[in-house]
């Protein structure tokens, strides 16, 4: 069966707007000199996701679990995708989280439970709105996703240089 379009709503009860992905952890490893046969210890950098970062995915893994099983899933090779996600979020927090860093995090996580590779997505959309307090049925808040898959075929992908050298710079109308 081949799928061109899936849509997904997925409640949660917070939407994370991660500001920092990823975080430095010093590590330090003992090595011994090849020459002098003398051990020493070497610190290197090693680049993590961040706290917030780690509980967001696994909030969001179990989320998308729940709400959309793998097994249920159909199996779709992934190809030029267009995607859009929107975000439905309280009123408390609205004017606090700004929409793309809500993106990063929830992407890497459907991409894996989709089973696909996000450098697939050749089209992006994104969009927050606001649930006012006065009609909220429950504390949730929502993530909405339409997957178009095959959007476009590769030959159309291809652009010429001068085509977008050509439009560099400012203009007004």
């Amino acid at each position: 069966m081949e799928i061109h379009e899936l849509t997904l709503v997925i409640p949660v009860p917070y939407i994370e707007s991660v500001n920092k992905l990823h975080a430095t952890r010093i590590k330090k490893r003992i090595s011994v000199s090849s020459k002098t046969k003398k051990k020493f210890t070497r610190s290197y950098a090693e680049i993590i996701l961040s706290g917030a970062a780690r509980k967001a995915k696994d909030r969001y893994l179990k989320a998308l679990n729940t709400h959309a099983p793998k097994d249920v899933l159909p199996k779709v090779d992934w190809k030029n995708v267009d995607i859009t996600y929107g975000y439905y979020i309280s009123s408390k927090t609205f004017s606090r989280r700004d929409y793309d860093n809500m993106t990063k995090i929830f992407q890497d996580c459907l991409a894996q439970h989709m089973g696909f590779n996000d450098s697939c997505i050749v089209n992006g959309h994104s969009y927050k709105r606001c649930i006012p307090l006065k009609s909220r049925i429950s504390k949730n808040e929502y993530i909405y996703v339409k997957i178009k898959n095959k959007c476009r075929t590769d030959k159309e992908l291809l652009t010429k240089e001068e085509e977008i050298s050509s439009l560099v710079g400012l203009k007004w109308n």
